[in-house]
């Protein structure tokens, strides 16, 4: 399998970032920084590529429901005044006053239950689509962070960052902040107008900030400049209790959770480790044994857990020159499904005729969100090559992939 550290490319949007940034790499430091990122034509990030944005169906109306609950109420409403009647004292005979009772619960249970079917309530199937219909999404485009929904609405720019990930909640964002001539971590807690860095982070190049399942801490790519090396660390989201949970693995890259969130994973270009919160190395794969030598992984590999811990995406790049491959002068990534308790290599789920890459779970499990590019999103050659990257929706049953927005990147979803 080839593992090869890549490094940047010459295109000019790709010199432009780099200039942007006072010469560090995006995945590296200041020195001897990380490599391997996969950037040019085969990944682009938010700032390289200036498209426009699309707009969306918005959401959708809950007027069934209200009219539902409405006629529930007012059934109990009738039911409690032909009881009482309309406040005055009870002056029925006992078995006059069961009977009444009686008809209006049964009455009112009928238009309950009817309303209910209606509406959802008891449906949960239904109720389930509606959910996920609405489940919050968030992905970086032109150096912000911005939010839509699975069903595609109109976005809105939530602050300026990248890398952005929705707590499990969804009422939060984590994402990399890149103000000041550095990298920092920084959480938005929805419905604030104002970020704030996480603290009790040292220096000045952290990034790709990964909820815990609990949501209490966050994962990420550190830098220690003094040992010239990139790690793994574990911060509290409300900031403190630092930890570097990678041991002394010289270059570790793509950090996530375990599902039970007791332990993270991370790769360095030729295995992939798992790290219990303390430091101490719980396991070591070789890739090439887990995925096969017909894939290629770099330092901006993204791994996603699934909701129920059963199977793992990925993506990485496709070695071999495939027509879009061809016309882009790159190789082109596609996203893989693993499940690790069946001992089968990942199978790839993306489309042959698109590049796919940084996939995330759907909150139901049914499928994922993955930003990508196909051969008509291509314009132009060499250093004038532009490519129009969306977001898209894919579904594990084959189906064809939905684009939700276009010029979008990094997605995260969440509830």
């Amino acid at each position: 399998m080839a593992c090869a550290k890549k490094t940047w490319m010459t295109k000019a949007w790709t010199k432009a970032w780099m200039k942007a940034w006072r010469g560090k790499r995006l995945f590296g430091g200041a020195s001897g920084g990380a490599t391997g990122a996969r950037v040019g034509a085969v990944k682009p990030t938010a700032a390289g590529v200036l498209l426009g944005a699309t707009k969306a169906p918005g959401q959708v109306e809950q007027s069934e429901r209200k009219n539902a609950s409405g006629a529930f109420f007012a059934v109990v409403r009738s039911v409690h005044a032909a009881v009482s009647h309309r406040g005055s004292p009870i002056a029925v005979a006992p078995g006059v006053l069961f009977a009444r009772i009686a008809l209006g619960v049964l009455v009112a249970l009928f238009v309950a239950g009817a309303a209910g079917m209606a509406g959802g309530f008891f449906a949960p199937e239904a109720a389930a689509a509606a959910a996920a219909k609405e489940a919050k999404v968030v992905f970086a485009r032109d150096g912000g962070v911005w939010l839509t929904d699975v069903a595609g609405g109109t976005p809105r720019r939530l602050c300026d960052g990248n890398d952005p990930e929705i707590s499990p909640r969804g009422d939060a964002v984590a994402f990399t902040d890149y103000r000041d001539a550095g990298r920092r971590i920084a959480v938005l807690r929805l419905g604030e107008k104002t970020a704030q860095l996480v603290a009790g982070i040292p220096g000045d190049n952290s990034y790709g900030p990964r909820w815990s399942p609990d949501g209490m801490r966050l994962l990420f790519n550190h830098w220690l400049p003094d040992e010239a090396r990139w790690v793994t660390a574990v911060v509290s989201a409300s900031g403190g209790d630092l930890r570097l949970v990678s041991g002394a693995v010289r270059d570790v890259y793509s950090p996530f959770w375990a599902a039970d969130g007791a332990s993270v994973y991370a790769q360095d270009l030729e295995f992939l480790y798992r790290f219990d919160l303390q430091g101490r190395m719980l396991e070591k794969r070789s890739l090439a044994e887990l995925f096969g030598d017909a894939v290629s992984f770099s330092s901006a590999v993204r791994f996603s857990v699934a909701p129920d811990g059963s199977a793992v995406l990925f993506d990485a790049d496709l070695p071999e020159m495939s027509p879009l491959a061809q016309k882009v002068g790159e190789p082109v990534s596609a996203v893989f499904l693993w499940r690790p308790a069946s001992g089968e290599q990942g199978a790839r789920v993306s489309p042959e005729d698109m590049s796919v890459f940084s996939p995330a779970w759907l909150p139901d499990g049914s499928g994922f969100l993955a930003a990508g590019f196909s051969a008509s999103d291509v314009k132009g050659k060499g250093a004038s090559l532009r490519l129009l990257v969306s977001l898209y929706r894919f579904s594990l049953d084959g189906g064809a992939p939905v684009r939700l927005v276009k010029d979008a990147f990094s997605p995260s979803c969440g509830k």
